[in-house]
């Protein structure tokens, strides 16, 4: 048991600067292997101890996941029935006005080119005022009512899952042991990103 590298615990950030961990050197002391094996089951059963109550977390998530899965399900449908009521009426919205766009657009059309051919005035005039017609046909065209979205159960319970992360500090745990056993830690920091 002679120099063991462990990983853990300091992560030092900056902004947009190196990213740094602390890697442990772990020293043990001599002739007192019975402390160490003391330290290494606590560490153990702090770790055991940490797993159940992320389970037990886990399936609490899972049920109110459930919950809340059910309700934005329930929403959903009622947003669905009423989005296709929208779209129904949309689409007979639509479909009157490209009629009316499309017959001004045509007569925009005609009388641009005689304008552009003949230089004739009334022809000019109308196609000026077809033009300003079909600017306001633009800006009150129909907009397309948005789909709603279903709900993925999996994402929320995904998200909801987040809040079972835990640290229980096993490893800190686990250092005071081994230096009150007399092990000696030595730091190191090591760069891990934006290195230069």
């Amino acid at each position: 048991m002679r120099k063991l590298g462990f990983l853990l615990t300091f992560l030092m950030l900056s902004c947009g600067g190196p990213k740094y961990i602390v890697k442990y050197e772990y020293i043990p002391p001599e002739n007192n292997e019975e402390c160490l094996k003391k330290c290494n089951e606590v560490f153990n059963d702090c770790r055991l101890n940490c797993e159940q109550k992320k389970q037990v977390c886990f399936n609490k998530v899972h049920v109110e996941a459930q919950k809340v899965y059910e309700k934005e399900l329930s929403d959903y449908e009622k947003a669905l029935a009423s989005y296709r009521q929208e779209k129904r009426n949309y689409l007979n919205e639509i479909a009157r006005w490209n009629d009316r766009y499309n017959s001004f657009y045509w007569d925009y059309n005609y009388f641009k080119s005689i304008c552009r051919k003949n230089k004739d005035n009334y022809a000019c005039t109308r196609a000026k005022e077809i033009k300003e017609i079909l600017l306001s046909l633009h800006r009150e065209k129909p907009e397309k009512p948005e789909k709603p979205e279903k709900p993925d159960f999996h994402q929320i319970l995904k998200e909801l899952e987040t809040t079972c992360r835990m640290d229980c500090s096993c490893q800190e745990v686990f250092n005071n042991c081994f230096t009150s056993c007399g092990g000696k830690l030595i730091p190191h920091r090591i760069c891990i990103e934006n290195c230069k």
